[in-house]
């Protein structure tokens, strides 16, 4: 567990980084690495309908070209992942004591913090970085399996939970 014990600010997505519709462009290995897009959600789906409803009926579409896929399956799973995890993502910004100064990119940790009332929320550390008086900046983004392209069906909207009502019993 991360005691976020001094500084501890959260900041919540905009409208700008916030998408119904992702399209991910690739180089297709199988079609001798010629560019191609796939997007998700379809317009038709269940998801598009509620992200578009939930965004006042305004596009948030943004296109994206992904250098390491190179197949349409990962194509497809890379544009539902940056989609759902759009609409999902909290950043973290805190100051911990250096009792967490082994944490690296990508682990993932429980944050506490009476202040904001957070109580065991899981979240992905994204940088880390030592002050000059010993103390650990980290930089997190909060963090459910379930928003992952291949955890959840792709007809099942993955409601995004209230800040603070994410308990995790021990």
């Amino acid at each position: 567990v991360v005691l976020a014990d001094r500084e501890f600010t959260a900041t919540w997505p905009n409208a700008q980084a916030r998408y119904n519709k992702v399209t991910t462009r690739y180089l297709n290995e199988a079609n001798a690495f010629n560019e191609e897009s796939v997007f998700w959600p379809p317009k038709t789906s269940t998801n598009y309908a509620q992200f578009f409803a939930a965004d006042n009926s305004v596009p948030l579409e943004t296109e994206l070209f992904e250098e390491a896929v190179t197949d349409y399956y990962h194509a497809l799973a890379k544009a539902e992942q940056r989609c759902r995890a759009s609409r999902y993502v909290v950043s973290y910004k805190l100051t911990c004591s250096p009792s967490v100064i082994d944490l690296e990119p990508n682990n993932i940790v429980q944050i506490q913090s009476d202040t904001l009332g957070i109580s065991g929320e899981l979240a992905r550390v994204v940088s880390v970085k030592i002050t000059a008086t010993g103390d650990v900046e980290l930089e997190l983004d909060r963090f459910d399996a379930s928003i992952l392209a291949w955890n959840v069906a792709d007809d099942e909207v993955v409601p995004a939970p209230l800040m603070h009502l994410t308990q995790i019993s021990q």
